[in-house]
């Protein structure tokens, strides 16, 4: 174990190393201790997120790779961590958002989009669907130029990542033609960030 991998726990090297992960009682009740299992017995690399309390109190979400290798005629276990905990806090803030204003959204008579902080779509309200002929189902969840690859060329995705950087840039007027339903015309695009209740970018939206 490394200072990194103790700090996310919560924990110096020392107390780390101390552990064995066959004991470890917050690795049993998240399924780490399964996958580790999994990993040694297999050989096949296990991939999880988990949420739990580590042995020293500390409360994190963990995405973990968990990878078996042999040395010396034993085999031992390697896992590879990171703490996406204020990635999570992010995703869950800005769920409570978009449901808290959902009732608004979907009865606006314009266009209203949501990006989370990795510019992939959230709201996609029935007007973007009149608009453009592309139901919310084909777009929440996915990033715009998997969708619409014009919007790089158009300036829009420049204007998204202004505005999860904390920038309001001005509107943009656009011309769009979506190949997949044919339907086009003119918009004006203008996107700012989301911030949640502490003032912290959680994404952003677009009108």
């Amino acid at each position: 174990a490394n200072a990194a991998a103790a700090k996310v726990g919560g924990a110096t090297v020392a107390q780390f190393l101390a552990q064995n992960f066959h004991e470890i009682s917050s690795w049993k009740k998240s399924g780490m201790y399964q996958a580790a299992i999994r990993a040694l017995d297999t050989g096949i690399e296990q991939l999880l997120e988990v949420h739990l309390v580590t042995t020293f109190g500390k409360d994190v979400c963990l995405s973990l790779s968990f990878m078996s290798f042999d040395s010396a005629g034993e085999r031992h276990l390697l896992v590879f961590t990171s703490d996406i905990t204020e990635h999570k806090r992010s995703e869950a803030a800005l769920q409570e958002a978009l449901q808290f204003n959902q009732q608004i959204i979907h009865g606006a008579h314009e266009g209203i989009i949501v990006y989370d902080r990795d510019s992939r779509y959230q709201v996609w309200n029935p007007f973007m669907e009149q608009l453009t002929g592309i139901p919310a189902s084909e777009v929440l969840g996915r990033h715009p130029l998997e969708v619409f690859p014009f919007l790089r060329e158009a300036g829009v995705m420049e204007m998204i990542e202004k505005a999860l950087a904390g920038e309001s840039p001005p509107p943009n007027d656009l011309a769009f033609r979506v190949s997949q339903t044919g339907k086009s015309g003119w918009t004006s695009d203008w996107t700012a960030p989301l911030r949640n209740g502490d003032g912290a970018i959680i994404g952003a939206v677009g009108m």
